[in-house]
């Protein structure tokens, strides 16, 4: 049949999630995908080939990994039941302001009101790609409404109209040598500036921030053409106006200056060395 691909029951997921805790659950997961080439001609190529055994993440790490993707594909499963639903996707940041299907796409969600916010993440925040993605925050019930959250009640204003961009390509601090992980102070910068926007009182505990967040209107979306790259709505700071020319010369003037001077002084000891050696250098 057209468009259908055998899974067998070595490659599925609840295979991988019953053995995610094995010492080689890195090289079942290389077979499973291997597998699922073999059986399907028509995707020779496509997959990796034996990445995750090249990675060398630590068992504990990929386990807790796993677990963690499960729980957000358990809970989407729920929410898709909700009429309040909400969930995030991981999207390559082309999906942002791509044509053709995907401009469909993004008109279809922005015109029925479910998109919430676009977060584009630093790179180097995966194990599997050093690109900046996209997460796509999606919301079936953006009106007001009161609801009780964790024994918390929560006033939500109504955003219909609004969706929230933020930029957290200058966030995150360097973790186990090449790769960026956003720290708890990132990420609560982050959860508080979203519920803030989210909850009634915004005028008040909510701002836009340049290089941050902008919360756009969907008139103004749609005038960019449901374009959703982030940089297109949050404010910029053009560094090159407001600087001060002559500052930064007198500056530079007075970093170059005592750089000459330590410069002096580190040949005339080389001299001198030298010299004392009975090998004395003339300029």
């Amino acid at each position: 049949m057209k468009n259908v691909f055998f899974v067998p029951e070595e490659s599925r997921w609840s295979f991988i999630m019953q053995n995610a805790k094995q010492n080689d659950i890195a090289l079942k997961i290389d077979t499973a995908l291997n597998t699922i080439e073999k059986q399907n001609p028509s995707l020779k190529g496509a997959l990796p080939d034996n990445y995750y055994s090249r990675l060398g993440i630590d068992v504990s790490k990929l386990a807790a990994l796993l677990d963690e993707i499960n729980n957000i594909q358990t809970n989407a499963d729920k929410e898709n039941l909700s009429s309040n639903g909400t969930a995030g996707f991981l999207l390559a940041n082309g999906a942002l302001s791509g044509e053709g299907q995907e401009l469909e796409i993004r008109k279809q969600l922005i015109e029925n009101n479910l998109v919430e916010a676009i977060v584009i993440l630093p790179r180097n925040l995966f194990y599997t790609t050093d690109i900046s993605v996209t997460l796509w925050i999606l919301n079936k019930n953006k009106k007001s409404r009161t609801v009780e959250q964790n024994g918390k009640i929560k006033n939500y204003r109504n955003r219909e109209d609004e969706v929230l961009f933020m930029d957290l390509r200058q966030m995150g601090s360097p973790f186990e040598k090449k790769y960026i992980e956003l720290t708890q102070e990132d990420r609560d910068k982050v959860t508080t500036t979203f519920h803030s926007w989210q909850q009634a009182g915004a005028n008040e505990t909510y701002k836009d921030i340049p290089e941050f967040c902008y919360s756009a209107n969907k008139k103004e979306i749609v005038e960019k053409g449901y374009n959703l790259v982030p940089s297109r709505y949050i404010e910029f700071v053009n560094r090159d106006e407001t600087q001060d020319y002559d500052s930064a010369m007198k500056a530079l003037q007075s970093e170059l200056t005592d750089l000459l001077k330590q410069e002096e002084e580190s040949k005339k000891e080389l001299l001198g060395v030298f010299k004392d050696l009975g090998y004395e250098i003339k300029l």
